[in-house]
């Protein structure tokens, strides 16, 4: 099956967080390249999703605007041929959340990966080989293993303070950061678990490991 068989265009959406609190719709789009800042812009512009309408309404104006400031020129996204990119426009520095995997004797091991990244730098956050190469082995182990890659959909950056942890990445959580899921890697995930027989899972150590 190839990975960009998807059912939209719109191959990322952008969701605003306080806290453990999503705010607002998911902001979506069909742009390669693509901005997130804190801005209030009315024009629309669908290659910027500006959080800062946002924020105001959530917030009185000390904290708003102490908000806004923080992530101020944002960050942009980048899909590259295969990979997924996050390069920090902002004058402070912002905490990126994803999943890493190495492969250790044909197993993929997985973790999470938060990085600091500075002004102007640029991180790859997702790579769509890796991920057809840990769905194909996964598939092998039954549903609960491919459960186990969901969290490779999705992308987590903070704009203020790092993460505080909990177990794997749909337990990180800070005061003001955005949730990216990247709906091709999902959609077909959904299509090979929906394919699955309704069976009991395979357990076998053989199936992707997370480490927290």
């Amino acid at each position: 099956m190839s990975f960009y068989s998807s059912n939209t265009s719109e191959w990322c959406g952008v969701m605003y967080c306080e806290g453990s609190i999503r705010y607002g719709s998911e902001y979506r789009t069909p742009h390669k390249i693509f901005r997130i800042n804190g801005y209030t812009n009315p024009n629309y512009d669908p290659n910027v999703f500006r959080l800062g309408s946002i924020i105001r309404w959530l917030n009185d104006k000390p904290r708003s605007s102490e908000l806004k400031k923080q992530i101020n020129n944002g960050l942009q996204l980048n899909l590259i041929g295969s990979e997924v990119f996050v390069t920090n426009l902002s004058t402070t520095a912002v905490y990126v959340a994803a999943m890493d995997a190495k492969m250790f004797n044909g197993i993929p091991i997985a973790h999470v990966l938060v990085r600091k990244l500075e002004t102007g730098e640029k991180i790859s956050v997702f790579d769509y080989v890796n991920f057809t190469k840990v769905l194909g082995h996964n598939v092998n182990y039954g549903i609960e293993a491919l459960h186990k890659i969901s969290d490779y959909c999705y992308i987590k950056v903070s704009f203020k303070d790092d993460f505080t942890y909990d177990r794997g990445l749909s337990g990180l959580e800070a005061p003001c950061w955005v949730q990216i899921e990247l709906h091709s890697p999902r959609e077909w995930l959904d299509r090979v678990l929906e394919a699955m027989p309704p069976i009991k899972p395979t357990t076998s150590n053989h199936a992707l490991e997370t480490t927290d």
